[in-house]
């Protein structure tokens, strides 16, 4: 007889549990809007996902079965509500890349939609006098 393995299982994320970014020199390219972009930062091995920000009426994330991260939140800061959507994939050790969906509104007008995409590639320790972010 054969035996049926389990199905792979989401497993829930947040900012507490969600893979941190390996320390050190990141090459990041982004387009953002169709507008590219790119830059070198030394990370201090931050989370993943940031902190809640502001009163959040969902601040959900989820590991698919297939190693994808799949972010959402929606919180509001003073009169602006904003609804975040991501994915992340990738080893961050070495290289991910995000997909991001912004939109902001203020007094239930939508007052920015912002697409994008981001690729990280890991280049090694931060050289000595350069401040760490995150």
């Amino acid at each position: 007889s054969q035996s049926l393995a389990a199905p792979a299982q989401d497993t829930p994320i947040t900012n507490l549990n969600a893979p941190r970014v390996k320390a050190g020199l990141w090459r990041h390219v982004m387009v953002i809007d169709g507008r590219q972009g790119s830059g070198i930062e030394c990370d201090a091995g931050r989370p993943l996902i940031a902190p809640r920000q502001g009163d959040c009426s969902k601040f959900e994330g989820v590991r698919t079965a297939g190693g994808k991260i799949l972010f959402e939140s929606v919180c509001k800061v003073g009169s602006v509500t904003t609804t975040l959507r991501s994915s992340y994939e990738g080893d961050f050790s070495s290289a991910f890349a995000t997909d991001v969906v912004i939109d902001q509104d203020e007094a239930g007008q939508v007052s920015n939609h912002v697409t994008g995409n981001e690729t990280y590639q890991y280049l090694g320790s931060c050289p000595s006098g350069m401040e760490p972010e995150g």
